[in-house]
């Protein structure tokens, strides 16, 4: 795959537009690097001191590679690190947020407890009051019915 058309496939980018630009890398990289050789050997003539001083350069570039990949792997670990931390953080709030909702639905369930608990106690306290009402008007009925046998005895 040409680099036009990466360019152009940018909108619809695949996991093989990603492959195609690993291998484009990888081939740049390895031509720089053969040029930069056949520039050091040309230089230096076939010397033994500059072979040398190649040869500690390209040990050097290798410990530094190894370096950087070290410090790739740390910096992936910690990102990891703080990625599992983060969702523990996001849990807990989840953890609060649903506590508190049972929390709050427990508050209304015992608010309607006490709620019916008062009507209950109101609608007995209606019912004690009409029964009272009821015994009230039973004895005024006796008391009326007590004048009249007594209003019809006197007239007799």
């Amino acid at each position: 795959m040409t680099s036009e058309e990466l360019v152009e496939r940018s909108p619809s980018w695949t996991l093989a537009c990603d492959n195609a630009v690993l291998n484009k890398l990888k081939i740049l990289s390895e031509v720089r690097f053969i040029y930069w050789l056949q520039f050091l050997w040309n230089s230096s003539n076939g010397r033994s001191f500059d072979l040398i001083l190649i040869f500690r350069i390209l040990q050097e570039v290798h410990k530094n590679s190894l370096a950087i990949k070290q410090d790739c792997e740390s910096l992936t670990e910690d990102v990891t690190r703080v990625q599992s931390r983060l969702s523990n953080i996001t849990n807990k709030f989840l953890m609060i947020s649903n506590t508190q909702f049972v929390e709050n639905r427990v508050e209304e369930f015992e608010e309607a407890d006490v709620a019916a608990e008062v009507r209950s106690n109101q609608v007995a306290r209606k019912v004690k009051t009409k029964q009272e009402k009821e015994a009230e008007l039973l004895k005024k009925m006796k008391e009326a019915i007590q004048i009249g046998i007594n209003a019809c005895s006197s007239s007799s």
